[in-house]
């Protein structure tokens, strides 16, 4: 079948164990994915596609390189099943998992999302289990709650990145509408009514957010939610950025880690340190960077070009669409 997309490059990370993929719609708008490869696991390795949902990303996490980007339109559900048409033709043709952490916020395209997740599962497509498919959200309470009910046996994990309100706002500038409150909420309920753990994902930024004393009230946090039991942390070392250079952010000592860790296991609470999102930093594949970084154009000349181009009238002879945000 014709891909509507065009692979452009592919580049491997030193280490082999990462691959960005960078990938021209065909309105002309570019985007990335990223392949990672697991050799130490149980399953004795495996391979995850990380893809990505929308062009750019309106949520402005002041550590995310796509943030920089802003928001210039969503995918549809074809152009993010093809990112993994992509890497079964031209990567990896075997793929286990896969996971919305790439570029956009997922449940800010949600309709588009459902029926790509849909078509992952679908046996004549990527025939996917679903516990093997992960929706990554920075807390859109009102669509967690109907991923929730659409998809009980697919995974949520939850950007949260902050033990509370005030430290949140310095890293998630959304956070005003999505409260650390509200969000418990949507992870109460999602494990009240699918009985999965949610995967809490948290950016250690060592000069904002990975103390002990930060480590003590997160794990209060869900204790005092009686869900410690039912969520795995998941600490993602920070990975250089030029917002995050902005903002001063360090990345964390592996000292840091290690109390943080442990600080969490102390209050019952499952943790681990995600070290292969430090992979790929060199082909700015790891997480947190993708931002079209590093290809023939700028950024913001490539945003430049997609903007006029989305001005630009319908022509009636040719087969592209202008680029609706759903």
């Amino acid at each position: 079948v014709p891909l509507t997309s065009t692979l452009k490059t592919a580049s491997t990370s030193a280490d082999k164990k990462t691959t960005k993929l960078l990938i021209e719609l065909q309105d002309g708008n570019m985007i990335e994915t990223v392949v990672i490869r697991h050799s130490d696991t149980r399953s004795g390795g495996h391979n995850v596609v990380c893809v990505s949902s929308q062009i750019g990303c309106k949520m402005g996490c002041t550590f995310c390189a796509t943030g920089t980007m802003g928001l210039i339109g969503n995918l549809k559900a074809a152009e993010i099943l093809e990112q993994i048409a992509h890497v079964k033709n031209s990567v990896d043709k075997d793929i286990r998992n896969i996971v919305f952490m790439g570029m956009g916020e997922p449940l800010d395209n949600y309709s588009q999302v459902k029926q790509s997740i849909e078509g992952m599962h679908e046996r004549a497509m990527f025939n996917l289990a679903w516990s093997h498919i992960t929706l990554s959200t920075v807390g859109v309470v009102s669509k967690m709650k109907l991923f929730s009910d659409d998809f009980p046996k697919t995974n949520l994990a939850l950007s949260l990145h902050a033990p509370s309100q005030t430290v949140r706002k310095q890293i998630v500038p959304t956070s005003t509408a999505f409260t650390v409150k509200k969000i418990m909420d949507g992870i109460v309920y999602h494990i009240e009514h699918t009985g999965n753990k949610v995967f809490i994902e948290y950016i250690m930024i060592g000069n904002v957010n990975a103390s002990k004393e930060h480590a003590t009230e997160l794990a209060q946090l869900f204790n005092e939610y009686k869900i410690g039991h039912k969520v795995c942390i998941n600490l993602i070392p920070y990975n250089p950025t030029d917002i995050g250079d902005q903002h001063k952010f360090e990345a964390p000592q592996e000292s840091q880690l290690l109390e943080f860790k442990e600080t969490i296991i102390n209050g019952n609470i499952f943790c681990t340190v995600r070290k292969s999102t430090t992979s790929g930093r060199d082909v700015d594949g790891a997480c947190g960077q993708l931002a079209l970084k590093g290809n023939d154009a700028d950024i913001e000349d490539l945003i430049k070009k997609n903007k006029r181009y989305r001005k630009k009238p319908k022509p009636k002879s040719s087969h592209k669409s202008k680029r609706k945000d759903n």
